[in-house]
């Protein structure tokens, strides 16, 4: 039984056949293809990466990070374990201390706040070549460490 075309659109009809003419190869089509949907992970992770970061400033400090959001909070983080790799991601573990200088607000300890890195995302696109910033500044931004 043969194989059955794809549903294409009009526009994909003639994306091909333009394709054809010009000497490409189905090989190449498909080079083509792959490019275009790494292309789009890609741009899904810089819009990621930049929701995390949005509105955070941060600076490296001697044992880790410190990152201050946008209502003013300081987050000082500090690495005390690093677990060994698993087959897909690598966890760490942070002692957090969250103040927020000049007001009342009472001094937080977060001690042990363990979490994983995602690795989907390259380096190149975290902030600061970073990929455990970027994993503190979602936790952050998502609300977990308080």
């Amino acid at each position: 039984m043969p194989k059955e075309r794809a549903a294409l659109t009009e526009k994909q009809e003639r994306l091909i056949i333009q394709a054809t003419l010009m000497g490409l190869t189905p090989s190449d089509m498909t080079k083509i293809s792959n490019r275009l949907i790494a292309l789009e992970k890609e741009r899904s992770y810089i819009k990621e990466v930049q929701d995390a970061s949005e509105g955070m400033s941060w600076s490296k400090s001697d044992k880790g990070w410190k990152i201050i959001d946008s209502q003013g909070k300081v987050y000082d983080c500090v690495r005390f374990k690093k677990s060994k790799y698993s087959h897909w991601c690598r966890a760490y573990g942070y002692d957090i201390v969250v103040s927020k200088p000049g007001t009342r607000y009472k001094t937080n300890t977060n001690k042990d706040v363990k979490f994983y890195v995602n690795n989907n995302v390259p380096n190149r696109l975290c902030p600061e070549n970073n990929k455990e910033l970027f994993a503190l500044l979602s936790l952050i931004k998502k609300g977990r460490i308080e």
